[in-house]
């Protein structure tokens, strides 16, 4: 199964196994006339096959928890090795307020 939107409809798109009495054309090559592919509609096929969905849907939420899991289980590095990025780190953790408390600078310009 996959999930498909045709004509703003939701449906899924299920790959069959060829029936006996299922004929392809002579045109269509010998290794892909073992199965049929048709796309429909999500409500209809759920009711029909309710059981086949539940399992899609159950694999489908799996993969996308292992996936979230993986993203969030990447470690930082504990040390930058870009040189530009270690002084950026340092830049934005000085305190500039209490420097700008102790000096007086007048930037009055005498002509």
């Amino acid at each position: 199964l996959k999930t498909r939107v045709r004509h703003g409809v939701l449906c899924f798109e299920v790959m069959w196994q060829k029936p006996d009495y299922y004929v392809y054309s002579d045109s269509l090559p010998k290794d892909c006339q073992d199965s049929v592919t048709t796309v429909e509609e999500q409500l209809l096929f759920e009711a029909s096959y309710p059981d086949i969905v539940a399992t899609f849907q159950k694999e489908k939420a799996d993969a996308e928890t292992k996936k979230m899991t993986s993203k969030h289980s990447k470690s930082k590095p504990a040390q930058s090795q870009d040189p530009d990025d270690a002084v950026a780190l340092l830049l934005s953790q000085m305190n500039l307020n209490a420097a700008s408390e102790n000096c007086s600078v007048d930037y009055s310009c005498a002509i």
